[in-house]
């Protein structure tokens, strides 16, 4: 499937059924989220209070920019984007809300994040550029937060494909991978480190 079908005409539905389902408890939040994928164009969610809309073509001012390689992409959309939103479909809206913060709790060690809004105000206040380097691989990953550009703080992260599988299918956490020298990180780590400090609270 093309990453054209895969936002137009596979995700939107998807949305609004997780809308439907969720009711009132979707986060009156306001951001846009852009992705582009080599050869195959760049797409948007567009988010306006709690309002999801998925378009082609970039956003004026993208909260998150993600940019993969087609590979990298088909990979992702495989392994981990069908595979999450399929469990999210079946699921009870309530038991999956819980499974996804039991699950960050478990990759996080025990840290809770912000509230959605203060999250947001955290990310827009600290221009950061995330390169994700799988070492014996093609793969290619990088993320941009509010605006960030070449010259902006980066941290790359380094890992190779068979720890970020593990990583990817739960079988580590990406806090073991770091503590194990699985992953690495260079670069601006210590304003990395600050948006983390930020995001979740102990």
């Amino acid at each position: 499937m093309s990453a054209k079908e895969f936002f137009l005409t596979e995700l939107p539905p998807i949305i609004a059924d997780m809308k439907k389902a969720l009711g009132d408890r979707v986060p009156k939040v306001s951001y846009d989220v852009e992705f582009e994928i080599d050869g195959e164009g760049m797409y948007a969610v567009v988010v306006k209070a709690g309002d999801a809309q998925v378009r082609r073509g970039g956003a004026p001012n993208p909260i998150a920019a993600l940019s993969f390689a087609k590979e990298t992409w088909d990979e992702a959309l495989a392994k981990i984007v069908r595979p999450r939103l399929k469990q999210m479909a079946t699921l009870d809206p309530l038991k999956a809300e819980g499974e996804a913060q039991k699950e960050l709790a478990r990759q996080l060690g025990g840290r809770k994040p912000v509230a959605p809004e203060k999250a947001l105000e955290a990310v827009k206040s600290l221009p950061l550029r995330v390169v994700l380097d799988v070492t014996g691989s093609k793969h290619k990953f990088e993320l941009r937060l509010a605006g960030a550009e070449e010259d902006d703080p980066t941290v790359t992260v380094s890992i190779s494909e068979a720890d970020l599988d593990a990583v990817v299918h739960a079988k580590i956490t990406a806090q073991d991978a770091f503590k194990q020298g699985k992953l690495k990180m260079k670069g601006a780590v210590t304003t990395a480190m600050a948006l983390l400090s930020r995001l979740f609270v102990v």
